[in-house]
């Protein structure tokens, strides 16, 4: 299937710049573990990308499950980089703080972050601000993707309509080396298609009068 997709993307014309591989299974053993995450590495390179995305554990809220989940991705830096696909860890229950000290004390040159605003304050409810979060992200951010949030809890938000602060994030971001890096953006307000669509020509818009 990775193939096929791989295949569809190059005859549109367009390119990969990273695959969400959500995660693997936390409960497996060690090497069951590294499998899976091998198996996400080489649908990357089927699917054209040279990056993946590997959500951090806190989500689960599984403690006990914490070290033998980063001792996979440890394991697996360097079959990325014989495949020559990068890893990023994004937040998913965990600060972008929390998952730069992951990413620290692995200490590969093939993980890095990849910074998720609206997920940061989704799941500590809007009490994380990222632009003070990103205080401890300098060197690490590879990516972005450009999700917004608002209150009660929801980032099917157009960006630049809620309540992550993007003109203050991009510059604080790029102050800490982020300077060329994927800008995606994953959501905007729920609709018909052509509502959607006309959505994401603004999120775009948004950001391009911040980065240009």
């Amino acid at each position: 299937f990775a193939i096929t997709v791989g295949e569809e993307i190059k005859k549109r014309g367009l390119k990969i710049l990273s695959l969400s591989g959500g995660s693997f299974d936390p409960t497996v053993s060690v090497d069951e573990g590294i499998a899976q995450l091998k198996r996400l590495i080489d649908n990357s390179v089927h699917c054209g990308s040279s990056n993946i995305q590997i959500n951090d554990i806190g989500s689960m809220r599984q403690p006990e499950l914490e070290p033998n989940y980063y001792k996979v991705i440890a394991e697996c830096c360097d079959y990325g980089v014989e495949k020559g696909v990068s890893i990023s860890l994004k937040p998913h229950g965990s600060t972008g703080a929390q998952c730069r000290a992951h990413v620290d004390r692995i200490g590969h040159k093939n993980l890095k972050l990849w910074y998720d605003p609206g997920n940061v304050m989704f799941f500590s409810a809007g009490k994380v601000n990222p632009v003070e979060d990103a205080e401890a992200l300098d060197g690490v951010v590879v990516g972005m993707a450009v999700k917004d949030f608002r209150l009660p809890r929801t980032v099917m938000v157009t960006p630049g309509t809620g309540l992550v602060d993007f003109p203050a994030l991009i510059p604080r971001l790029e102050k800490g080396g982020f300077q060329n890096g994927p800008l995606i953006i994953e959501c905007v307000e729920e609709g018909d298609y052509s509502f959607i669509k006309n959505e994401a020509i603004k999120a775009r818009e948004f950001i391009e009068q911040i980065i240009n």
